[in-house]
């Protein structure tokens, strides 16, 4: 063989599909690694919370550019405020409120607000836990989702490979003839790839016809109606079978085709 055994299975498992499935796949992971996080220092912050009530200081109001593409500009209100400590220590924080409490508040105004006993600085409202929880949750099912998706096409493509590049390697040679180059017409149709069609005789005398691997034009266009090409087939399964595209034993393919020409001659 022409290409080593990891080679060529590399070869079947890169393209656009497997890249999708990879970044689907690491997405779900960071996300969900986000979220057990996330759920972690909620569950650190319950278990540790305290109320006080704080007096506020100041307050002011900014534009952050927010939004599913970060370009959206959001107006933000903040309320900053100084507490006491069940220790009696006294901390200064700042907290992210709706327009209507930030409108309604000024300096000097009492303000309930939670904080963490191990960490003072952590502070929050009170009831903004559930909104947390609830997005954190959503997130969860976000990641799942990708990961599940990414998982399956990556799974999906090993096995794949693993059969087609197993077929190249023991199946039976045979003298195939490309059909066409089609585009990619499968259920999970990649735009800018394409599929040789081809069919060949098996030992049976048995005409069979199939397809190739989607591949980019700058592969598959190598390929024109009329050229022979190498097929692969399982002697006990002819019905599987499978085109040298990546010419891994062209050595054979030379020899069939010297072999049909010399039988031409003959004829």
């Amino acid at each position: 063989m022409n290409v080593s055994a990891a080679r060529l299975r590399w070869l079947y498992l890169r393209g656009p599909l497997w890249w999708m499935g990879l970044v689907a796949t690491v997405v779900g992971v960071v996300l969900l690694f986000i979220v057990i996080t996330m759920w972690q220092a909620e569950e650190h912050f319950e278990a540790n919370m305290a109320r006080a009530n704080a007096k506020v200081t100041r307050k002011d109001q900014r534009t952050e550019m927010r939004g599913p593409k970060g370009n959206t500009p959001t107006p933000v209100y903040v309320l900053h405020f100084t507490f006491t400590d069940a220790d009696g220590r006294e901390h200064e924080g700042g907290v992210q409120v709706p327009n209507n409490d930030w409108t309604v508040k000024k300096p000097g105004d009492p303000l309930l607000i939670e904080y963490d006993r191990t960490d003072p600085s952590n502070t929050r409202l009170p009831g903004t836990d559930q909104p947390v929880r609830w997005g954190l949750i959503a997130a969860g099912i976000g990641g799942g989702v990708f990961l599940t998706v990414g998982a399956a096409i990556l799974v999906w493509l090993l096995v794949g490979s693993g059969q087609r590049s197993g077929l190249i390697r023991t199946g039976r040679p045979a003298l195939g003839v490309v059909d066409a180059v089609v585009e990619n017409d499968s259920a999970v149709k990649l735009e800018g790839t394409y599929r040789v069609t081809y069919h060949f005789t098996d030992a049976e005398e048995t005409r069979r016809e199939g397809r190739g691997p989607a591949q980019p034009w700058s592969l598959a266009g190598r390929f024109a109606t009329g050229d022979t090409i190498l097929v692969l087939y399982d002697p006990a399964r002819p019905d599987r079978h499978e085109p040298d595209v990546f010419e891994t034993r062209s050595d054979e393919l030379t020899d069939l085709q010297g072999q049909a020409t010399e039988d031409s001659a003959a004829e």
